[in-house]
């Protein structure tokens, strides 16, 4: 997280502003009205403004507490200072948002992390998750990378056992400069 809190302004900047609406209203429109959502690994709070202006209530977490500090100072929502595998709330979601946040959890530890969150969804909850597309773990500029196919995602969703897939495919970045493939996926948490 060394990363995330010595370049937490340069970050924000460069992602604050790109368009996400057709991820947004992808990931919306599986939610009820007011629907509880859970923003994991917000950044800076970036989507939990969204969230808040789509009439959702939100909670949030990351694990930088530089991050937490500006999304709260930008939300004026409590953003937890927390990671995924311990996170911990006291009710369950509507919708679990993990965009580009889950890619920098050691493969190995994945399921851990996932199988936490789909523990905090309410039953015909959704959850969207986002990874670089590709195979294996990489470093770059000090932060780790667990990027995914389509293979190793459905892979570790089988393991979890608890979801049903609703869609997955591949967009492009949107940020200004990058070229990499994305691998989006919304999930529904299965009823007993």
């Amino acid at each position: 997280m060394n990363y995330y809190d010595e370049n937490a302004d340069a970050y924000m900047k460069s992602t604050m502003d790109v368009d996400m609406s057709e991820l947004y209203d992808e990931f919306c429109k599986y939610l009820p009205e007011r629907a509880s959502v859970l923003d994991a690994g917000c950044g800076p709070g970036r989507d939990i403004r969204e969230f808040l202006n789509r009439g959702f209530s939100v909670d949030a977490f990351d694990k930088s507490q530089t991050m937490v500090n500006i999304a709260r100072k930008r939300t004026g929502i409590k953003v937890k200072c927390s990671l995924f595998e311990t996170v911990n709330y006291k009710k369950k979601f509507d919708g679990i948002w993990c965009c580009a946040s889950l890619l920098h959890v050691p493969f190995n530890e994945l399921h851990k992390a996932v199988k936490n969150l789909v523990d905090h969804l309410k039953v015909g909850g959704i959850l969207y998750v986002s990874f670089k597309y590709g195979d294996g773990e990489v470093i770059k500029d000090g932060r780790h990378f667990t990027n995914l196919t389509e293979k190793t995602l459905n892979q570790l969703m089988e393991q979890i056992g608890e979801l049903s897939e609703i869609r997955v495919w591949k967009t492009s970045d949107v940020r200004p400069g990058r070229s990499c493939i994305w691998l989006n996926a919304i999930f529904k948490k299965k009823g007993s």
